[in-house]
Formats: C-alpha cells, sequence, structure tokens
C-alpha cells in the first residue's frame, strides 16, 4: 500500500480530485505544491537539493513553488548555520495541517480502492502500476534528452 501512495504522490494526484476535498484544496495550491507539502511532512525538514531531487525538479522551478507556499504561510525557510548556501525548508503549523488534510483524503481514497480488490487483484494493480510509472518516466527522459541540444564551437589553435 505504501508503494501505491508513493506512486500518487510522484505521478497522479489527478485521480484523487474525484474526493471533492481534495479538489477544493487544489483550487487554492498547485499540485506541484501539495507534492512539496506532502514529501516536507514525510520527511520534517528538508534542503532546497533535498527536496528538489525528491520531486525530480529543478532547483530554480522549487524556489518558485518555495516562495508561493511562504508567501501563504504553509512553509518557513532559513539558512544552514555551518553554511549560509544551504537553504532548510520546514512546514508551519498551517502548512503541517493542510498536508495532513491531504494525506487523510488520499488514504481514504486508496482504502476504497483496497477494499474494492482482492489482494491478488491489488497486487495485480500496484505491479501495473509501478509499470505504467516506469514507462512514462522513461518516456519523460527520453523528451527531455530530445530537447538538449548542444551547439559545437569549433577552436582553432593559432
Amino acid at each position: 500500500m505504501n508503494q501505491l501512495l508513493s506512486l500518487f504522490l510522484q505521478n497522479w494526484m489527478k485521480p484523487l480530485l474525484i474526493d471533492q476535498e481534495i479538489n477544493e484544496i487544489t483550487k487554492k495550491v498547485t499540485r506541484s505544491e501539495l507534492i512539496a507539502l506532502i514529501m516536507l511532512k514525510q520527511r520534517g525538514e528538508a534542503t532546497m537539493s533535498q527536496l528538489a531531487s525528491d520531486m525530480g525538479l529543478q532547483k530554480s522551478t522549487l524556489t518558485n513553488i518555495r516562495q508561493r507556499l511562504t508567501k501563504r504561510g504553509l512553509i518557513h525557510h532559513y539558512r544552514d548555520a555551518n553554511d549560509q548556501r544551504i537553504i532548510w525548508i520546514k512546514l508551519t503549523t498551517d502548512g503541517e495541517e493542510l498536508a495532513d488534510r491531504v494525506l487523510d483524503t488520499m488514504k481514504r481514497v486508496l482504502q476504497k480502492i483496497k477494499d474494492a480488490l482482492t489482494s491478488e487483484e491489488l497486487e495485480q494493480l500496484i505491479v501495473l502500476l509501478l509499470k505504467v510509472a516506469k514507462v512514462v518516466q522513461t518516456t519523460e527522459q527520453q523528451q527531455k534528452e530530445e530537447h538538449t541540444t548542444f551547439k559545437r564551437i569549433k577552436i582553432e589553435d593559432e
């Protein structure tokens, strides 16, 4: 079941929009912001680099998310005492409450799925979802590689 929860966190929170509470929450924060909040809830606190890596984002993209969540009072950030280049992020009380609300709703939806399936069907579903996630991730990586272009510069010795 933890694998299924991780899969939803990383790839497919959209199916959870069937739940009215999640639908209302996503009107206030984006999918990426929700994922950041949930990952921070699970970690306790994280550096920008750790969270960017967990989410599969560049740090510049996460900086925008951090700024929006800070403005909404859902997280706060501070510089590391030993290395001022490192920025730590932590949930505020409001951020904790929102993350808890989302996780509770997700668990409720996942429980409905679990209750509707036999243990064999649930195992098959998890295997198939992981297979689909792998294909989606591979496709996304291939697209990124296709869009990466390098310009060759000829250097002549004098």
